[in-house]
């Protein structure tokens, strides 16, 4: 027969607990059982006056005293910060005027505490509250006794008279050092009565316990905990005795005599005890004889249940009662027999809590069985005792149940109903497993309905939008113009783009609806057709089309030239504008404008020499005061000055919403500025912006003077972008600037904040048409990866690297123009950060650097800068090109200078949840695999951690380190979610924080784990909330938690990285951190903080 123990204590499955009674003997098998004026009145020892104050809210009083006197029977005293009490040179504060009274915190304020002031050193006048009529009630506040350690001649609080004292949830009477018994309360008289429903009187000292209870008064508690108090929790005394009243979840525990044994309540030889109804807490008693046969009290209906929870404070006792409900202590006895049924139960034995345990065949099969036992004393009386159980075998339902959670299926992949009958399934299974009654057909109905609602969960088709949502991002990005292209085809993309964008946000879209929509925006962004002439500004007159010869158009007196871009049917075709040649597709030079009309003649000329003649009327408005024709040059004259005689400046032309026009600087180069031009920054739909700058020839001949006047030998375009914010930028240079600068003998610099591009004045010679400039950094991560993951497969950068790692220093920068191919410089710009401050090291890291080069038309190169100055105090990496293309700085490193393994992981979604909590089961873990530490104690067994749990190592780990503890009652409770508070004291053990530190967390005062979240705090291991809080008590993130241990561990955070988890955004506080926690890495420092990855 296999020996299976089973606790008699439990009803369930095999589980069983029941008592004998017998008339003069007890044999227990088993555990033995804003307001009125005068109703509230506020105190404020800050800001309250007991002279000029009126007790209200806004004009409080100064003192509790006046407030007494002052507040209505049954009122309230509010109190609005903290008092401290004085004794010395006065009386307590007398509560004699028999009226019920209530002492609280005022609402919206932290828990005030009542401090005691310096003591007098007589009894009479160092009691803090002296109660002879009425009632007083205390809730949340807090009283602390303590005046520098000092023994006080006095108590808390004296109980007199008939009075009565209420202490309710919220209330903490602590700090008592007294000379004297009682040291909390000394409630005496007959009808004296304390009612403790909730609180705690704690951690207190006194020559005979917290509470004295005297002749003819009662102390009621059915709430509340009495504890860590020295010299004992409760005493009696006087003949009669008061009496103590103890029901509901009342607990007096963990109190000690002055030698550290313990002592809770302590009876000496009074019966002074009263269980009065059910009891659930607990209590610790102490007789005079701690002896079998002793009686201390009665039990009134209290029932077995509550007998269990009195216990010895010493010795083998155990509490019961007898036939007149008299509670006495009993012997352990182990006098039991069974006779033979259907499995024999020998060996019986009683633990130390009171348990009769039973082997029992384990071989039972599912049913019901009865258990016959029979109760003795010294074998003069006995009495049988049936109880009934049945075997319920629940494991294969609870096996599914559990396999089916650690799925972690996704709703959103399933479809509704299969969904939710799985649900329906598992809610079912729980209530079966969680009814102690169940039956086995209805554990086997539940586990087979379980089981085909599983192999019945149906997935919802996959459907692959990413194409799509790239199409439509990629025609955003482009900035398109409605007024470039011509209405049908503009219309039909917006028709295409409106539907994909619908297919988009519906969830209940096919894969067939997506590839429709993804094809419908190809073809309307491939058909989409530019018009024929484009203006500058303004529109044309009528629509333009190829067939339409003649056109008008009218623009306000402040535009004084336009530029028009032509899109022949065939792009080589040959254009000019009033007889200047323009490139197809590029905006042409500035035509003046005079005042009035303006005739622009346009001619196409294909390769077969056919003609096309196009007509353009212009009519500029005249100035808004009457003045005359103050139209441009290129032979226009400058007409009469009309009304006043004076010539007057037009307004600009406002700019379009998006648009905002900057002026910017033209640097004679490292000679300080020498003219200024405009910037049209245009706020794109993403955030983002785009600038567009123009060189007008006029602006240029003005730079040009003076930078030859100043001496230096560049003219320099400077554009910024202080807030980096800028996309890209297009810089326009007019043939007739280039001309102007050429013929200077001064070279053209274009300098941005992401590089700068130099045109050696040789490079300008010849050039016959209209330039730009395309400059476009790439900002983001996963770009930049892209770059650096072109360069690991260039054979050229492999032979130089060897076996070493390669990863990108810096933004990469991509310059397009049309430019023909000539010699140009480029520097780019290197954040300091990137580079060592320890020589050696810098000088390894600056050796290392090298430009990668991606042309446009498949070339690779890989060249070396040469090292200057970009700007005041950054560094440049100068080097020559012939043709323009994408350029990065790389560091061709021969090794990382570490690496770190991930301690932290995701679930298989792909998500990491960073909001979700932490369970004591997982901070255990982590702890496991971060800490190589040796054990400071001994193994704990908790009741709630099997051996096959999935965390016992690491829950073991924990504990022997001292790290962490069990709960109260002996358990672990592995799934409970772990509080801030519980993190910092595992922290403050973990580094050895000790001692007081300061801080100005207004919810910490007075928590248990204060002293630990002050040090973790100034230690700078965690932080407080924005609203100036810590939240002690609210679950500890997986967010929060690996910021906590990367600290710890002096890790991270980790950059230069793209997104591991799709709910853990790049823009996510905590990003960084949970990329170093969550990602096996090599990784190099950085000289601002953190780690740069080297993959």
């Amino acid at each position: 027969m296999h020996a299976h123990h089973i606790n008699l204590r439990k009803i369930g499955i095999m589980f069983l607990i029941f008592t004998l009674v017998f008339t003069g003997i007890s044999v227990s098998l088993g555990a033995p059982v804003s307001y009125a004026a005068s109703s509230a009145v506020y105190v404020s020892s800050s800001k309250g006056d007991d002279i000029n104050g009126d007790g209200s809210e806004a004009t409080p009083y100064a003192t509790l005293k006046t407030a007494y006197t002052e507040v209505s029977d049954g009122g309230t005293i509010y109190l609005l910060d903290d008092i401290t009490q004085t004794t010395k040179n006065s009386e307590a504060l007398k509560l004699n005027l028999d009226k019920r009274v209530t002492i609280t915190t005022a609402p919206g304020v932290n828990t005030v505490m009542i401090k005691r002031g310096e003591p007098s050193g007589n009894n009479a006048l160092d009691t803090q509250f002296d109660l002879t009529s009425g009632e007083l009630t205390l809730k949340n506040i807090i009283i602390d006794s303590n005046f520098n350690n000092q023994r006080i001649s006095g108590r808390i609080v004296n109980v007199f008279g008939g009075s009565r004292l209420i202490i309710e949830e919220g209330a903490v009477l602590r700090g008592s050092n007294s000379g004297f018994s009682g040291s909390v309360i000394h409630v005496d008289n007959t009808g004296s009565v304390v009612e403790m429903k909730g609180g705690e009187i704690r951690e207190n000292i006194s020559t005979g316990a917290a509470v004295l209870v005297d002749s003819g008064s009662q102390f009621i508690m059915t709430g509340g905990l009495i504890t860590d108090n020295i010299g004992g929790g409760i005493s009696f005394r006087s003949n009669p005795s008061g009496m103590l009243v103890m029901s509901g979840e009342a607990r007096i525990t963990g109190n000690t005599n002055s030698t550290g044994k313990a002592l809770n309540v302590n009876m000496a030889n009074y019966k002074s005890l009263i269980l009065d109804g059910p009891f659930t807490g607990e209590a610790g008693i102490t007789t005079q004889s701690m002896t079998a046969g002793t009686q201390f009290g009665q039990a009134t209906d209290a029932g077995l249940g509550s007998i269990e929870n009195l216990f010895a404070d010493s010795g083998a006792l155990l509490a019961s009662y007898d036939a007149n409900n008299t509670l006495v202590w009993r012997s352990f006895k182990n006098e039991i027999s069974q006779p033979s049924t259907d499995g024999e139960i020998t060996g019986t034995t009683l633990t130390a809590n009171g348990n009769w345990e039973l082997p029992l065949d384990d071989t039972l099969n599912p049913g019901a069985y009865t258990i016959t036992v029979s109760a003795s004393n010294k074998k003069t009386q006995s009495e049988p005792v049936n109880r009934q159980f049945v075997v319920v075998d629940k494991t294969a339902l609870e096996n599914k149940v559990t396999e089916i959670s650690n799925e972690n299926l996704v709703q959103a992949e399933y479809t509704p109903a299969t969904w939710q009958a799985l649900q329906d399934a598992l809610d079912e299974a729980n209530r079966v497993l969680n009814d102690g009654n169940a039956t086995q057909q209805q554990v086997d109905d539940a586990l087979t309905a379980l089981e085909d609602a599983r192999s019945k969960l149906e997935r919802i088709p996959t459907v692959n939008k990413t194409a799509l949502e790239n199409k439509v991002t990629e025609i955003s990005n482009e900035n398109l113009v409605q007024a470039e292209y011509t209405p049908a085809t503009w219309q039909a993309l917006q028709d295409a783009l409106d539907e994909a964008n619908r297919v988009l946000n519906d969830g209940n879209a096919t894969q067939e609806q997506v590839n429709k929509a993804l094809q419908a925006v190809r073809d309307a962004r491939n058909a989409l057709a530019r018009k024929l002439i484009i203006p500058s500004t303004g529109a044309l007159h009528p629509n333009v089309s190829a067939d339409v010869y003649e056109y008008s158009m009218n623009v306000d007196y402040s535009t004084t030239e336009l530029r028009f871009t032509v899109n022949p049917v065939t792009p080589d075709a040959t254009i000019t504008l009033n007889g200047i040649v323009v490139n197809s597709g590029q905006a042409s030079e500035a035509i003046a404008l005079n005042v009035g009309s303006n005739e622009i003649t346009m001619v196409i000329t294909e390769k077969d020499g056919t003609t096309s003649t196009y007509t353009i009327n212009v009519t500029r408005a005249a100035a808004p005061n009457g003045g005359g024709n103050n139209g441009g040059g290129n032979g226009g004259n400058n007409g009469n000055n009309g009304g006043s005689g004076n010539i007057t400046t037009p307004p600009p032309s406002p700019a379009p919403s998006n648009v905002e026009r900057i002026t910017v600087n033209v640097e004679a180069s490292g000679k300080g500025v020498v003219a200024q031009t405009v910037i049209e920054r245009t706020s794109n739909a993403d955030g983002t912006k785009s600038d567009k700058v123009t060189f007008e020839s006029s602006k240029a001949t003005e730079a040009v003077q003076k930078t030859l006047a100043a001496g230096s030998t560049a003219v320099r375009i400077v554009i910024p972008d202080e807030n980096d914010e800028v996309k890209d930028v297009r810089v326009e240079l007019p043939v007739a600037a280039l001309k102007t600068v050429h013929e200077s003998g001064l070279d053209l610099e274009i300098f941005t904040d992401n590089g700068m591009i130099t045109i050696p004045n040789a490079s300008l010679r010849d050039l016959n048409q209209n330039l730009y400039f395309h400059l476009v950094p790439i900002k983001q991560v996963d770009e930049r990866k892209q770059v650096e993951e072109r360069a690991k497969k260039e054979q050229l950068v492999r032979e130089v690297l060897n076996d070493g790692n390669i990863y990108v220093v810096d933004r990469p920068f991509t310059i397009e123009t049309n430019m023909p191919s000539r010699p140009v410089q480029i520097t780019l710009p290197m954040n300091s950060s990137h580079i060592p401050a320890d020589a050696s090291k810098r000088a390894l890291f600056l050796s290392n650097l090298a430009i990668f080069i991606e042309h446009s038309d498949g070339e690779r190169k890989l060249v070396t800068p040469e090292l200057g100055e970009y700007a005041e105090g950054v560094l440049g990496l100068t080097f020559e090109i012939g043709k323009f293309s994408t350029f990065t700085i790389l560091n061709l490193d021969q090794g990382a200078e570490g690496t770190h393994s991930a301690y932290m992981v995701g679930f298989p979604d792909g998500t990491f949840k960073p909001a979700q909590a932490l369970t004591r089961a997982q901070i255990a873990t982590i702890l496991s695999r971060v800490l190589d530490l040796p054990a400071a104690g001994t193994a704990v067994a908790y009741p709630d951690v099997t051996e096959t749990h999935w965390a016992s190592e690491a829950i073991r780990f924990a504990t022997v380190t001292g790290l962490m503890q069990g709960m109260p009652d002996g358990s672990f409770q592995p799934e409970k979610a772990i509080s801030r508070a519980e993190m910092a004291t595992i922290i403050a053990r973990l580094q050895n924080l000790t001692g007081e530190a300061n801080h100005s967390f207004s919810d910490v005062r007075g928590h248990w784990a204060e002293g630990s979240i002050a040090n973790v705090y100034v230690a700078g291991y965690m932080e407080g909330m924005p609203d100036g809080s810590f939240q002690p008590n609210k679950t500890l993130t997986r967010a929060e938690a690996v910021v906590v241990f990367n600290r710890l561990l002096q890790r991270g955070p980790l950059y230069e990285v793209t997104a591991s988890w799709t709910d853990v955004a790049t823009t996510h506080w905590a990003f960084h951190h949970i990329e170093e926690a969550s990602r096996d890495h090599s990784y190099i420092t950085r000289n601002d903080g953190g780690e740069t990855i080297v993959e």
